[in-house]
């Protein structure tokens, strides 16, 4: 069998990539998928005053200790600046492709036809970061009640003979939803602020051209 071609997948801006797979496309196009949890998010520890454009440092160290001279990453989301920033940083020859999906827009582009409730968490996240932070952990603790609740259910119409893929997809939506905030939210707080604000990258200097974006035309989260 042929060795698998490395691709680090780099997750929304919001959730951890636990369970963000694609372990369908693994299979069909022979790859070894690597998700990072950026700081803040999951197992790794809060790293104050972070920025978007220290994460590329991060990512070749992460290359160099898993020894991958060579991938392609896959950004969705908030994931798109920091492949960016990549794009700017990293040699070319240790990247082979970018791909980014409904990546944020920039600030300079403007909010108009951003939803109410999106530019009310960048104001949050910007002017009043413990708001964000006490309107989340609400928003959380609703979120985990409800699941509480819907598994409790579940269980009482699920037989003894319960299959491993019900459980295992149980199992993928309760990480989903908790594991973002391992280390409390100010990750969460702090990743909403980064976005919001100017990303510190010089487009410029991107001279990296092997970068496919997708973005459909009615998204208004990132217009």
């Amino acid at each position: 069998m042929a060795p698998k071609k490395p691709l680090q997948e780099w997750h929304f801006a919001y959730i951890s990539p636990f369970v963000i797979t694609v372990n369908h496309l693994d299979c069909r196009k022979n790859l070894r998928t690597i998700a990072p949890d950026r700081p803040g998010f999951g197992l790794p520890t809060f790293q104050p005053y972070r920025r978007i454009v220290d994460w590329p440092a991060d990512v070749q160290k992460l290359a160099q200790h898993v020894q991958l001279p060579e991938y392609a990453v896959l950004a969705v989301s908030g994931g798109g600046p920091y492949a960016l920033a990549c794009a700017g940083q990293l040699p070319k020859r240790t990247v082979s492709a970018i791909t980014i999906m409904g990546m944020r827009g920039l600030k300079q582009a403007g909010t108009e036809d951003v939803p109410t409730v999106s530019k009310f968490i960048t104001w949050l996240a910007t002017y009043w970061p413990q708001g964000l932070g006490a309107l989340i952990m609400g928003a959380s603790q609703q979120q985990r009640e409800s699941q509480q609740h819907r598994e409790s259910n579940e269980q009482q119409e699920l037989n003894s003979e319960q299959d491993d893929t019900s459980e295992e997809r149980r199992n993928r939506v309760l990480r989903m939803t908790f594991d973002r905030f391992a280390h409390g939210i100010r990750g969460f707080v702090d990743e909403a602020y980064l976005l919001a604000q100017d990303w510190g990258i010089n487009f410029e200097h991107v001279k990296y051209d092997n970068i496919l974006v997708f973005h459909g035309t009615k998204g208004k989260q990132a217009p």
